[in-house]
Parts: structure tokens; C-alpha cells; sequence
């Protein structure tokens, strides 16, 4: 026994001289726990493990322990010789990281069930509202005034919009978990991406009074990249420049620079 051994357990020498271990014992391990420990170092071997053993005051406490046999001339095990480590502090840290870990994890699968239930619950609405408006559309576009019909284009528009706005929340979150997948792929940037948002946005544009188009000076558009987070890029970047501009106009604009990089 020596000092450390006191100031841990509580315990000085006289009270332990003579004692078995056990008297540390806390009653929470098996029975097992300990064959196994007196069936190791009884055959000559080390023990590693760790004990949740009591002190003195009954409080618990947590210690790593490396248990080796003394053998005499003979070969014969007559002591044993344990260095022990109190280790309840790390075991606190460690559980405190574990409940991190977990709580986070579970933030998670909440985040992603909420996404996909708003997703569901967002998209299925919106789809049979534009679904219906372009019924009725089709039922009175003959006899629909200018502005009449401008209301039919804006539900189009705010429809497609609240759409992509899911759409973009769930990739944000794919892109977060680090589970979004790039596929790169040969895209002409002009044809396939700006002309199409251009499109989708003319009518949006027309409500604020903006003109909206495409300034090309290279007919060389065409890159290598991830035509879907193009696609998104693109997307915030126009809707943006819709959204907070007044009046005049919104131009994108295609040229390459000194190193002919687009």
C-alpha cells in the first residue's frame, strides 16, 4: 500500500494490512469478471481491465488496472503486484462525449426526418395548387385579361420557387452530413443551365419590371462539373439579383478571360 493508495481508496495500511482486495469491491461486476481475473494471474499471466471499485466513504470510483504474478526461483506464483490508475474523470469525459455524440447524431436523424416530411409535406401541396391554377388557366385564357394571366404566370413562378427552396434545404443538409455525391458530367453551361433558369425567371422579372437575359461573347460554353450544384448556384445567384434589384435589369454575362478560361 502506498500513499496513492490511500488518498484514492480512503483507506490507510493498517486498516487493509492482511485484507483481501475485495474489500474495494463495489458489487458491480460478476462473478465472472473476477475468475476470469484470478484464472489469468494464478496461470502466470498479466491481467488488464478495469474495476468500479467503492472507497472508504462508499463513494465509487474507476481504476485501470495491470495485475502481474511474482513467481519465486521455482516458478512458483507467491504475489502479486497490481499498478492501478484512477481513471474516473477520463470515464466521465468519455461518457460525456459518447452522450455528445449521441445527441448529435440524433439531432441529425431528426434534421433528415423533418426535411423529408417538410419535403413531402410541402411539395405534394404546391404541386396540386400549380396543377389546379393551370386548369383554370386553361378553362378561362380566352376571356382572361393581361393581368389576369399574369397572376396565373406568378403562381407558376412562386410554386416553382417554394420547390426549389426544399429542394436546396434537403441538399444543404446532404452537403452538411457529408453524404452528397458530386456527378461530373460535360455541361454547356449557356444550353443547359442559364437559358432554362432564365426561362423559368422571365416571368418574376416582368412582375418587378426588370429585364432579365444573357449576354454571351463565346459560343465555347461548355465545362466539366456537377450539372445539378451548377444548376443550384446559378439558381440562388439570379433569384438574388431578382429579388433585390429595383428596377433596370439583370444581365449574365459569358466571356472568357486572358487565359481563355470561361
Amino acid at each position: 500500500v502506498n500513499p496513492k493508495f490511500t488518498e484514492v481508496t480512503g483507506y490507510n495500511f493498517e486498516e487493509v494490512k492482511g485484507k483481501n482486495p475485495r474489500l474495494l469491491n463495489s458489487g458491480n461486476h460478476s462473478k465472472e469478471h473476477f475468475e476470469k481475473l484470478w484464472d489469468t494471474i494464478h496461470s502466470g499471466n498479466v491481467w488488464n481491465g478495469e474495476f468500479h471499485n467503492k472507497k472508504k466513504n462508499g463513494k465509487l470510483f474507476w481504476e485501470s488496472a495491470i495485475i502481474s504474478p511474482i513467481k519465486d526461483k521455482d516458478g512458483i506464483v507467491t504475489h502479486f503486484v497490481a499498478v492501478k490508475e484512477d481513471i474516473t474523470e477520463k470515464k466521465k469525459m468519455y461518457s460525456a462525449l459518447v452522450e455528445s455524440k449521441n445527441r448529435a447524431e440524433n439531432a441529425d436523424k431528426m434534421k433528415s426526418n423533418f426535411l423529408a416530411q417538410i419535403s413531402h409535406e410541402i411539395r405534394t401541396p404546391i404541386h396540386s395548387m400549380v396543377s389546379s391554377a393551370s386548369l383554370l388557366r386553361y378553362d378561362f385564357e380566352e376571356n382572361a385579361d393581361k393581368d389576369q394571366l399574369r397572376t396565373f404566370d406568378i403562381i407558376d413562378s412562386a410554386g416553382a420557387r417554394i420547390v426549389r427552396t426544399v429542394d436546396l434545404l434537403i441538399n444543404l443538409s446532404e452537403i452538411q452530413a457529408g453524404t452528397y455525391e458530386p456527378s461530373l458530367s460535360n455541361v454547356n453551361i449557356l444550353n443547359d443551365i442559364l437559358t432554362i433558369i432564365v426561362a423559368d425567371n422571365k416571368n418574376v422579372a416582368r412582375t418587378k419590371n426588370i429585364e432579365l437575359y444573357i449576354n454571351s461573347e463565346t459560343d465555347d460554353t461548355k465545362i466539366v462539373a456537377d450539372s445539378y450544384t451548377v444548376n443550384q448556384i446559378f439558381l440562388q445567384l439570379i433569384d438574388n439579383a431578382i429579388k433585390y434589384t429595383e428596377k433596370g435589369k439583370v444581365r449574365i454575362n459569358l466571356l472568357k478571360n486572358k487565359e481563355e478560361q470561361l
